[in-house]
């Protein structure tokens, strides 16, 4: 009975444990990878966390979801995932988050509060370029950062190959490539006094597989990560790695282990699935309820040396050059046991002479030859480790000894050296000083130290006497030293201090911010001496202009990229406040680490003071202080960008004043100016801050008025309200001097919304101004769409446009251009439309609508092959093959992302000199997006390929920009020329542009030259080449030929 109950007792104990047990829900986890499912790199790391997971002995829930970032990269895919996983586990509860690699780790960082993520212990890995910022004001975040050893595969690489003088990285240039290579840079910087290392990261796979074709002897490739290539195909680590093995002829190394087996030699290499292990790891002690703020995050990533037995065969690299603690893979039988077996043989040996040792002699005389080998041996082992040449000499020279690096250089074995003269391996000029050096030695005792330099190398010799018993100098020890690095490194130090002591001022702080050190040029820029800062903050140069934003701003830029390059006011000793051109660059230690923080500085007053100039000359009215044209095309061009972004209308008004022409040609032009100076002043007082009056020219104005209804018939009433205001404002009297006068206005208006050209509103606005005129004055009327035939026009010649080029309407004019000998210099291509029923159709007509269109992309490769097809032409005949032909590039054409390409491609298929060839770009063009615009500009100049700024005038040009551009030439535009024989303005901007352009070392050129008067005055302000109607009109080839025939 007893035992029945015992029983019972137990079966009821695990029937409570076993309905415990499944009454327990298993804990959630969520795993969110930044990449998709089948690249290497992510497969590994999931591989890793379900390791560890399916050997726990606690059961989890493991979700896996991918972000498919190298695909898709932008806000709106992260909140339709965010708003996708929100609803899939919208009833989940996760006990942990566990995110691989950087896009996922932002993306929790992003939207850390929302309800499925809100207080979840996050544990990441695969962090590249992680600093402990990242983590600043987040809890419950740790994990492991993702760590390569570049620097250390790259010591292999030269150790394994003595003669690499190169080093091609492959890289792409995704997100995750830029952070990598701008994490190896300091890795590698030690080797990059022997070794170049290049960087291919813009390249198609094509493009890629026949540039690593053309590799030689002296150059190795690394190969980092890389998921697509620069026109967005994709390919997969092993078949990466397979392609570049089999289509390079030199040595391929890695720094990722998804890449081992597929073709490369090794490398330190990082693991997916050692990092995905160290993840679990973390989760399982998050899970037993550690605290994830205290576990401190693994900032080392796990790697190992590797190497492909295989390769180390394909490229005759021996084993034992290898680090000591590399693992071999791939190895044959004999190749993986082969060590066992020498080892038994070898055991076998010892034991056989150890017996035959002990019979033969005594025990004592066993362990002094053992002691003795030992001795010997090791001095053997240590001089032959060192890398610089030792000899042991006599007092003749004689060689008594030497080490196989002496003896290596040389190109001799050592002991066909023994009890040869030293002095017969150097050079006879040298070795009369150094035997002197060595009798010096024997007679004195001391030690001696020499240098000489041959060809391009600098050596060292050390003397080290050794003493007999008797105190005297019985043999020296000649130590040789190749030096020619620490040489350098002197010579770059000297370099460095120069450069430390220009023009330019620089001051340098520690990490903390604390001024260390400033040069001569800061204290005659700002006034303070080296000692009025050593030991403080750059804060006391502040001006106050700058906010606390600012300054944020600044050191966030820094702490992410590097470094930070802008302009920016400071204050000099004296109070002074001035601007500056600054730029702070962050100086990282090999750990990346901040150890100090570089300015460099130039005082930019003058050029802010002819920036303003030339601003105040090209963009305002003299006589009125209002915007002119140009500035309100630029502001309507914004106004237009704004409307599509905000959907609220715009409106422009056109006013001229009723009867003007009768005060002047009464009372004179000096009241005519008093009466338009009056007027833009109750204009002004009219509108809205926001809004813009501007004066076009002689009596009429224009105002813009911005951000009015969204509703059509609203805005129009709301920009009659503003008209009829203006019109009572300028009927009011004017007192004119001791005169009054009275005038009225006609005023057009017109409303703009998105897709608008700025000509084709004027244009509707004066149309309806001269309504308003017809309609009896003083009124104002809208732009009606009946009024303008040209618009139906414009329809009809833009789908002509589109098949103009296929019927082969257009045909390139030339209009000649010369220097002040009236010779032939070159010429500028102009496109021409010859319409079989319009004829010859105006550029001003059909350009702007081709530019609409996107239709100028393919006209714009027409006209560079017609133009390059007649270059090779003239470059056959004596007359013309010097002629440089000047060719418009559209901003369209010029944005594209081929577009060096295209040149180069055309430039070499019809064989002409690059240097024949100038493309022109407005200044708009070239001062959009200006870092790409110097890169493609660079690429071309390069290649040979000249530029000129065209139009130059449209926009506020910065000098700082100009200084950067890879310019040849300025060109006037002709709306400068046309009036600078009568209007003073013009005068000032021509010549203001002229000194400048000849201060920047660049050629200038006017074009619009119609009168002799023009001519005279350019070339007297410095201007030497021309281009205009004075010359020659744009002809047709045969007729521009003839023109230089004759």
């Amino acid at each position: 009975m007893r035992l029945f109950r015992f029983c019972l007792l137990i079966l009821l104990l695990c029937a409570g444990l076993i309905s415990s047990s499944w009454g327990q829900e298993k804990p959630h986890v969520l795993l969110l990878n930044s990449y998709h499912y089948g690249l290497n790199w992510t497969d590994d790391e999931t591989k890793g966390v379900r390791d560890i997971l399916d050997t726990s002995a606690l059961p989890v829930e493991l979700h896996v979801e991918y972000m498919d970032s190298k695909r898709l990269n932008d806000d709106v895919h992260f909140k339709n995932l965010r708003q996708l996983l929100s609803y899939k586990y919208r009833g989940t509860r996760f006990s942990s988050i566990l995110v691989t690699d950087n896009d996922a780790f932002n993306f929790l960082r992003q939207y850390r509060n929302d309800p499925i993520f809100a207080g979840v212990p996050v544990i990441f890995a695969g962090i590249n370029f992680f600093h402990q910022d990242m983590l600043s004001g987040l809890h419950g975040f740790t994990g492991v950062a993702e760590t390569f050893e570049a620097g250390q595969t790259v010591g292999v690489m030269q150790r394994l190959h003595p003669d690499v003088r190169r080093i091609v990285v492959i890289i792409d240039a995704t997100t995750t490539g830029e952070a990598i290579r701008k994490e190896m840079t300091p890795m590698i910087a030690p080797y990059a006094r022997r070794i170049s290392f290049e960087f291919w990261d813009k390249l198609s796979l094509d493009q890629l597989r026949a540039r690593l074709a053309t590799l030689d002897k002296g150059t190795l490739v690394l190969l980092m990560p890389y998921a697509r290539d620069n026109l967005g195909t994709f390919i997969s680590y092993p078949d990466l790695a397979g392609m570049v093995s089999q289509a390079s002829p030199v040595p391929v190394y890695g720094t990722y282990d998804f890449y081992m087996g597929h073709g490369i030699v090794g490398g330190r290499l990082t693991s997916g699935e050692a990092q995905g292990r160290a993840l679990a790891k973390i989760l399982q002690r998050v899970l037993g309820g550690e605290n994830p703020d205290l576990i401190p995050v693994i900032r080392v990533a796990p790697s190992e040396f590797k190497f492909d037995s295989r390769q180390l065969h394909r490229y005759d690299i021996g084993r034992s050059q290898l680090p000591l603690e590399s693992r071999i893979l791939f190895q044959t039988w004999y190749e993986t046991y082969q060590s066992r077996v020498w080892a038994g043989v070898l055991a076998a040996l010892v034991i056989f002479f150890l017996g035959w040792g002990w019979i033969r002699s005594s025990r004592l005389e066993r362990q002094s030859a053992a002691a003795l080998k030992q001795s010997k041996e090791q001095l053997e082992a240590i001089l032959n480790s060192t890398s610089e040449s030792i000899f042991h000499v006599d007092e003749n020279g004689r060689i008594l000894a030497i080490n196989e690096m002496g003896a290596h250089r040389i190109g001799q074995k050592p002991q066909a050296m023994i009890g040869g003269n030293v002095f017969d391996y150097f050079p006879p000029e040298v070795a009369a000083g150094r035997r002197e050096s060595l009798f010096d030695v024997f007679q004195t005792g001391f030690e001696a130290h020499t240098e000489d330099r041959r060809a391009d190398h600098h050596f060292s010799l050390n003397y080290y006497p050794i003493f007999d018993s008797r105190g005297k100098v019985s043999s020296v020890v000649l130590y040789a030293a190749d030096i020619t690095e620490r040489k350098q490194a002197e010579v770059e130090l000297g370099i460095a201090a120069t450069a430390f002591e220009l023009q330019e001022g620089i001051l340098i702080t520690d990490a903390e911010c604390v001024i260390v050190r400033a040069n001569c040029a800061f204290t005659a820029i700002t006034g303070y001496t080296i000692h009025d800062v050593v030991g403080k903050k750059p804060k006391m140069l502040s001006s106050g202009r700058h906010d606390a934003r600012f300054y944020d701003a600044m050191w966030q830029h820094i702490k992410e990229k590097g470094t930070w390059h802008g302009e920016i006011w400071n204050r000099r000793k004296n109070g002074e406040i001035y601007p500056q051109n600054l730029t702070i660059t962050a100086v990282r230690s090999q750990q990346g680490l901040v150890t100090n923080y570089v300015a460099a500085f130039s005082d930019i007053t003058e050029i802010k003071g002819a920036e303003e100039k030339i601003r105040s000359l090209a963009f305002y009215d003299s006589l009125t202080g209002l915007p002119n044209r140009r500035l309100l095309q630029d502001r309507l061009q914004q106004a237009l960008l704004s409307v599509g972004r905000t959907g609220k209308q715009g409106a422009l008004l056109f006013i001229d004043l009723d009867n003007f022409k009768i005060l002047n040609d009464t009372l004179g032009h000096g009241f005519g100016d008093l009466l338009l100076q009056q007027v833009a002043q109750r204009l002004a007082s009219c509108v809205r801050d926001g809004d813009t009056v501007a004066r076009l020219g002689g009596d009429e104005f224009v105002v813009m008025l911005e951000n009015l209804s969204q509703h059509a018939i609203e805005a129009a009433e709301q920009t009659e309200m503003i008209g009829s205001k203006i019109l009572a404002m300028l009927g009011q009297t004017y007192q004119l001097n001791q005169h009054e006068f009275r005038s009225t206005a006609s005023i057009g208006a017109t409303l703009f919304i998105e897709h608008q050209s700025i000509e084709t509103l004027l244009q509707q606005a004066d149309i309806a101004m001269y309504e308003a005129k017809k309609a009896g004055r003083n009124t104002l009327r809208f732009f009606d769409p009946m009024m303008q035939e040209l618009i139906s026009e414009r329809a009809e010649m833009e789908s002509e446009l589109r098949c103009a080029l296929e019927k082969r309407q257009f045909q390139l004019y030339y209009q000649i251009q010369v220097d002040r000998e009236n010779q032939p210099i070159g010429a500028e291509a102009l496109l021409r439309w010859n319409h079989p029923e319009r004829g010859l159709i105006s550029p001003a007509l059909f350009i702007p609508l081709a530019e609409d269109t996107g239709t100028i992309l393919p006209v714009g490769l027409w006209i560079l092959d017609a133009a390059c097809a007649q270059l090779k032409i003239w470059q056959n005949q004596p007359l013309t093959r010097d002629l440089v032909l000047a060719v418009n590039v559209s901003a369209r054409q010029f944005r594209q992302s081929d577009f060096v390409l295209q040149i180069q491609e055309t430039v070499n298929r019809h064989g002409i000199r690059p240097s024949h060839l100038k493309i022109e770009l407005t200044e708009s063009v070239v001062l959009t997006n200006v870092d790409d615009t110097i890169a493609k500009m660079m690429d071309l100049k390069s290649f040979g390929v000249n530029f000129s700024m065209d139009d130059f005038r449209t926009g506020y040009s910065s000098l700082q920009y100009l200084k950067r551009l890879p310019l040849d030439q300025l060109k006037i535009d002709q709306s400068f020329v046309r009036d600078i024989a009568t209007d003073s303005n013009d005068k000032s901007i021509v010549t203001t542009i002229i000194a400048m352009a000849h201060a920047l070392n660049l050629d200038v050129i006017a074009e619009g030259v119609e009168t002799e008067a023009q001519r005279e005055f350019l070339e007297l302000s410095g201007c030497r080449h021309f281009q205009g109607y004075l010359f020659s009109k744009p002809l047709p080839i045969e007729q521009f030929e003839a023109l230089l025939a004759h």
